[in-house]
């Protein structure tokens, strides 16, 4: 068979062009089964094709006003709702001084280098908007860097420059501004505490792949091997909630918001 369904004629009686017709007028329609997928293979292209044409659709709609292009004065509604909720940096100095000497484990330090990038994008953010608005005030000169981001809050997208302090991320600039207040609030609980959360929320991490080689730096030390050795492991709870855990694991920590794509979670 030349898929399920479709049969191969005899060749000896097809000529080639016969032989192409016959496929494309009987081939079934093409599902990840057909390939021994599971079924959700095909939702990350589907995902991806719809989100580029929504995409494409804002931005032929956008911006596009008679004469002069866009009214950089449209932005300021963006930027009062943005600045409204954009949350103050977190004090590295007060969190500092709570810290002695013992207490610099891996984990902690990852919690601070998450703080510092954490500020250096709100300060980044702030800091445009801020000066965006002076620019629409009239009391600063428009800028390029001004316009592409009065832009870029009308068309509800991520401005480059904040990206390129942010993490890696496709949502449009809504989603990915409450996605960054999430993990603002991780990273608050996570320095307020001085030690770790029940559960890690793992991609939620500007540098997740620090706080996995923490965990194995932790072991290696309680159990004096090189860290080079030295590999996670991982065994999964039966539940859905993070809330739902109760208390810390004996060896090593609790962590979520891990993604599976192309296939399926049995519980059990």
């Amino acid at each position: 068979n030349l898929a399920p369904g479709l049969k191969s004629p005899d060749s000896s009686k097809l000529e080639y062009a016969h032989y192409v017709k016959y496929i494309e007028d009987r081939f079934p329609l093409e599902i990840p089964q057909m390939y021994w997928l599971h079924p959700n293979a095909e939702l990350g292209f589907l995902t991806s094709t719809g989100t580029n044409i929504f995409r494409t659709i804002a931005q032929i709609s956008g911006g596009s006003g008679g004469g002069g292009g866009t009214d950089i004065g449209e932005a300021q509604q963006s930027i009062t709702t943005y600045m409204k909720d954009l949350p103050e940096e977190l004090d590295l100095l007060e969190i500092r001084s709570r810290l002695k000497p013992e207490d610099y484990t891996p984990f902690i330090i990852v919690s601070l280098q998450e703080s510092t990038r954490m500020n250096g994008l709100l300060s980044q953010m702030r800091s445009s908007m801020i000066e965006l608005e002076l620019g629409i005030s009239g009391a600063l000169n428009i800028t390029d860097k001004m316009e592409t981001l009065a832009t870029d809050l009308q068309m509800n997208l991520v401005n480059a420059l904040w990206a390129e302090k942010a993490y890696a991320s496709l949502k449009l600039l809504s989603a990915w501004f409450q996605d960054l207040l999430l993990r603002y609030e991780q990273v608050k609980a996570w320095t307020a505490e001085l030690k770790l959360l029940q559960s890690i929320w793992i991609s939620g991490l500007f540098n997740a792949m620090s706080f996995l080689t923490s965990n194995m730096q932790v072991a290696a030390r309680e159990n004096k091997l090189e860290l080079d050795f030295m590999q996670n492991r991982c065994r999964f709870y039966n539940i859905r909630d993070p809330n739902e855990i109760r208390g810390m694991p004996e060896k090593g920590v609790n962590i979520h918001g891990l993604f599976m794509e192309g296939a399926g979670w049995e519980d059990g």
